[in-house]
């Protein structure tokens, strides 16, 4: 587990837009995940809500430092590589330089239904990962007429779609409901949403902005600053 991390400032001043119970909640949520690795509870729905872009910043800033950590330790052995080496002489014939090795290409290997469940469990987007995995191996794990490269990707542009087949029954919302910036009905539920796992009572009124998240504690729309 890690021993440190970034916590923003605009996290902090969107926590005090909360009771102070909620603000504990997500700062303890926060605390687990990072040097527990326990996964924020569900049914904590404000909580979840507040810190789910808390919790994709921190990912991505992990990943971050892990890529420079890498290219830092690359470059280092490449320099000791290099002093080791015997230097060629400073007259007379120039050495015949040897030509630079191929790079080999990284074959693509196709995830298992337990890999694409676990992704999408982390991206909270609700697909079908054995659907997923039936449907590319029935193509030959082929985009179009092109070999999969990257299968994550794969994921995000299904998610993409699905989220915008969603959108597309927006007005098809029951008569009286009026859907604001981002809500859609869904379509085999017909779930009140504004992000696949995020629902909304059919009586609230329209979600103001993107920056606002539903509160089932106070049944309003409360507004966090990116």
């Amino acid at each position: 587990m890690k021993d440190d991390f970034i916590f923003r400032g605009s996290w902090y001043r969107a926590a005090q837009n909360l009771g102070a119970d909620d603000r504990l909640t997500c700062y303890e949520m926060i605390m687990q995940y990072v040097f527990e690795g326990k996964e924020p509870d569900p049914t904590l729905y404000i909580a979840k809500a507040i810190t789910s872009p808390w919790i994709e910043q921190i990912d991505k800033d992990a990943a971050a430092y892990e890529r420079k950590c890498s290219t830092n330790a690359a470059n280092a052995a490449a320099r000791w590589q290099r002093e080791l080496e015997p230097q060629p002489p400073t007259s007379g014939t120039a050495p015949v330089e040897e030509p630079a090795p191929k790079k080999l290409r990284q074959r693509f290997t196709p995830p298992t239904v337990a890999e694409v469940a676990d992704y999408c469990k982390e991206r909270g987007n609700g697909i079908d990962a054995r659907q997923f995995v039936d449907y590319y191996t029935a193509k030959g794990w082929k985009v179009g007429n092109a070999s999969m490269k990257d299968w994550e990707a794969a994921v995000r542009t299904w998610e993409q779609r699905e989220h915008t087949n969603a959108h597309g029954n927006a007005k098809t919302a029951p008569q009286g409901v009026k859907l604001g910036v981002g809500e859609y009905i869904d379509r085999t539920g017909g779930l009140r949403h504004y992000t696949p796992t995020r629902t909304v009572p059919m009586d609230a009124p329209p979600r103001p902005s993107t920056s606002d998240v539903w509160s089932e504690e106070k049944q309003q729309w409360v507004y966090i600053p990116d």
